[in-house]
């Protein structure tokens, strides 16, 4: 590496800093402002108000990096490309016999290894903090009884219902599972003053414990229940590990996806995106398999959308930087339109696959970028 390049990386990742440090924080003022009373509150609770704003905007900041890495990305690489042509440094480059390409190269790789991180900041970082990113601020310590979003077990035939749900706890309040399957003895629902969720144990599969069981009514004395040589609601009749009043319910349907707006799959690694698609017991439409193979496509997706921004910055001849910003937004703003109509297309299954929703924009937007990058590099 030349002092050149160490020049040119220097002036990207100050840039790239800069532009990241003030988009986040844009968002941290104005969503503490709003929030001042519940975010002091927490900060009692804490013991320390910085304390409180690390420990609940750190997870943020990851999820504005994954939202926002590709445009930092371009939009380093305009400034930073800009100021070199605003202060003439660019044309003394040119002048000492370097191309537009090996200018770029330095910025250019930066690029590749920010958007190489997003990668596992996404795969790895943001599942490990799904609840708080699906936290309101009213709910900092996550005891605030969230809405339960009804979800239908596949297998079982179980639909869960309730008041509410504490994500910390993994608890249903006052749960009301309604039962549309053949199950002697159960009814048409099983209702209880609250239900735990339960990972496989050697006593019992995955699913939940239900305490204080008011229907059926005398549920210890009925025998557990299924069908199809399965038994998926287990009772104290013959599983004597339960307590009075208690009965479990099997089921595949974890306790993420019934919390209500905490964009489980979003926050989820592709791997899990994958498990969740093939849970037998959860029904995943179009809109899953196109974020499955967005989530795949997505970083070719951003590089192509640096090689769009770059050479159409390099090439032109401006050198104030409102203007440059303008040509920069502008092919953003038509690179996520395109890609939002393909999406849409997708998850409707209108005209297209999922699978093409998903891949659409890549076929699009690669064989631009890829010709864009080697104009800029004759230039």
């Amino acid at each position: 590496m030349t002092r050149i390049d160490r020049y040119l990386l220097t002036t990207y990742l100050r840039t790239l800093l800069i532009c990241f440090c003030s988009l986040s924080g844009i968002f941290v003022v104005f969503h503490a402002f709003n929030n001042m009373e519940e975010i002091a509150a927490y900060a009692r609770r804490q013991g320390s108000f910085v304390d409180a704003l690390v420990s609940y905007y750190g997870p943020f900041l990851l999820a504005i990096f994954d939202a926002t890495n590709a445009i930092l990305a371009v939009f380093a690489l305009v400034f930073s490309v800009g100021a070199l042509k605003r202060n003439g440094e660019l044309t003394a480059l040119l002048a000492a016999g370097l191309s537009h390409g090996r200018i770029l190269r330095p910025m250019l790789i930066a690029a590749f290894v920010v958007i190489v991180i997003a990668v596992i900041n996404r795969e790895l970082c943001m599942p490990n903090w799904k609840d708080q990113l699906g936290a309101k601020a009213q709910d900092l310590d996550g005891q605030l009884v969230r809405t339960l979003k009804p979800s239908y077990d596949r297998m079982t035939g179980i639909q869960f219902h309730g008041r509410g749900v504490i994500v910390i706890k993994k608890e249903i309040v006052a749960p009301a599972l309604m039962i549309r399957s053949e199950m002697p003895g159960m009814g048409t629902q099983i209702v209880g003053e609250l239900a735990v969720w339960q990972d496989a144990s050697d006593q019992h599969p995955d699913g939940y414990l239900l305490n204080d069981v008011t229907q059926p009514q005398e549920i210890d004395t009925i025998p557990s229940s299924g069908f199809g040589g399965k038994q998926f609601v287990l009772t104290r009749a013959d599983n004597p590990w339960l307590e009075p009043g208690q009965c479990f319910v099997v089921s595949n349907i974890e306790f993420e996806h019934l919390v209500s707006g905490a964009q489980t799959d979003r926050l989820s690694s592709t791997l899990q995106l994958v498990r969740n698609i093939q849970n037998p017991s959860v029904y995943s439409g179009p809109d899953a398999e196109v974020l499955l193979h967005t989530r795949i496509v997505r970083p070719w997706l951003d590089i192509s959308l640096v090689l769009l921004g770059l050479p159409l910055v390099v090439t032109r001849g401006d050198k104030n930087l409102f203007v440059v910003a303008g040509w920069g937004l502008g092919l953003i703003a038509m690179f996520f339109f395109v890609k939002t109509v393909f999406s849409g297309l997708g998850s409707s299954e209108t005209l297209i696959s999922p699978a093409m929703g998903a891949w659409g924009p890549i076929i699009v937007f690669a064989p631009m970028g890829y010709s864009r990058w080697k104009a800029a590099a004759r230039t």
